[in-house]
């Protein structure tokens, strides 16, 4: 049998040391959770209060995901170290935010990761930076906020208001009640109105910025204003006396009006037929003037220049025939819709008009050989030139 060495009982202490020291990084590991598998983040936050500490839970939709591992401030800002157990790390949306509430008033915070309302399809990853959009109010803050206004305001002159604020209100709540109806009444009808107010407001500079462009043409509409007040300051008594004037006018129209009023009415009344058949052939008048004008261009033309008398062109057409009974009755009230006639050219066409009178016929074409009396009668027709002895 061996017998063990004087440094036997040294060597075993010491391992017994190692062994304790072991074990207590391994129970202080366990509970830091140094040996879980984590995601770390960052939350940023503009303060983070007071009751916020570390170890405090990290939630999603109301579970512990992780927790938090550190908070320090940075460039006047609090950065939260977050640690998301790797099993839930898969469920944290990479843009998403943060809460850093409190469970009740006295209660410690914790920080509460909100997913947005479409959330992004990739996981949070190592290294994320997450913003806090509400941080919640602390009773220390609150409190904190009471003193500083009760030391502000003096208890006794705030009792004093109070007082006088009740008495004020004593007698007059249904007033109060009515006054608060009609302002809800009238904030309802006021609040559609909203974005229509924000885009006036958006514009505003805008229009601030027309009118800073039209001051010096309203300076100086203002200057001409000015003189024109001193022309008529100097012109006063001329103006007086066409006020005067103008009385006197008024005053004769009156008379006027007053004696010949009726016949007034009456001769309106007796042009009004001929005032409608004007307007009804209005739409021709244009076309009139300038016909006529055309006519008047040609005549200049064909009367006068170096040459006395008319130069023109001139036929002979067929006589119109005489009176035939049922054919050439006269058409009393004839109406003819207002038309436009195309301008006058050379050998212009013949256009009829709803008399009552027959149509000739101008086309007529003849190689018969007719005695002048004939001839005579086919130009000037048989009204002029009767027939003899019975004839047609």
């Amino acid at each position: 049998m061996t017998t063990p060495g004087p440094r036997s009982p040294r060597l075993f202490g010491l391992l017994g040391v190692a062994v304790l020291g072991l074990t207590a990084y391994v129970v202080v590991g366990s509970y830091n959770q140094t040996f879980v598998p984590v995601v770390r983040a960052e939350v940023i936050a503009d303060r983070a209060g007071l009751q916020l500490d570390r170890r405090a839970d990290v939630t999603l939709y109301g579970v512990t995901v992780g927790d938090v591992r550190a908070v320090e401030a940075v460039d006047g800002r609090a950065v939260i170290r977050i640690a998301i157990d790797r099993e839930y790390a898969d469920a944290v949306p990479a843009d998403v935010s943060a809460r850093i509430i409190a469970p009740t008033v006295f209660g410690a915070k914790f920080v509460d990761l909100v997913p947005p309302a479409a959330p992004a399809a990739d996981a949070i990853e190592d290294g994320a930076v997450i913003h806090a959009r509400t941080v919640g109010t602390e009773t220390n803050s609150v409190f904190d906020s009471v003193m500083a206004l009760l030391t502000t305001v003096q208890p006794a002159r705030l009792e004093a208001t109070l007082g006088a604020v009740a008495a004020a209100l004593r007698g007059h709540g249904s007033r109060l009640g009515e006054f608060l109806s009609d302002l809800n009444t009238y904030l309802t009808r006021f609040t559609p109105t909203l974005p229509a107010v924000a885009q006036d407001l958006r514009t505003l500079p805008e229009v601030a910025g027309t009118y800073a462009d039209v001051v010096p043409d309203v300076l100086r509409i203002a200057d001409d204003t000015t003189a024109l007040s001193q022309t008529v300051q100097d012109e006063e008594a001329g103006l007086h006396a066409l006020l005067l004037s103008l009385v006197r006018v008024s005053d004769d129209g009156r008379a006027l009006l007053a004696d010949q009023g009726r016949r007034l009415v009456d001769l309106l009344d007796t042009m009004r037929p001929t005032t409608q058949l004007l307007a009804y052939y209005a739409p021709s008048f244009p076309c009139m003037f300038a016909t006529v004008n055309t006519l008047r261009v040609a005549s200049t033309e064909a009367v006068g220049g170096q040459y006395n008398g008319i130069h023109g062109v001139v036929t002979f057409l067929p006589g119109q025939q005489g009176y035939q009974k049922g054919l050439d009755d006269p058409v009393v009230g004839a109406d003819g819709p207002p038309r436009c006639y195309p301008a006058l050219v050379a050998y212009g066409p013949h256009y009829t008009f709803d008399d009552g009178t027959t149509t000739p016929d101008f086309n007529r074409t003849t190689t018969e050989v007719v005695s002048p009396l004939e001839l005579a009668r086919m130009l000037l027709g048989p009204a002029v030139v009767p027939y003899v002895g019975g004839g047609r």
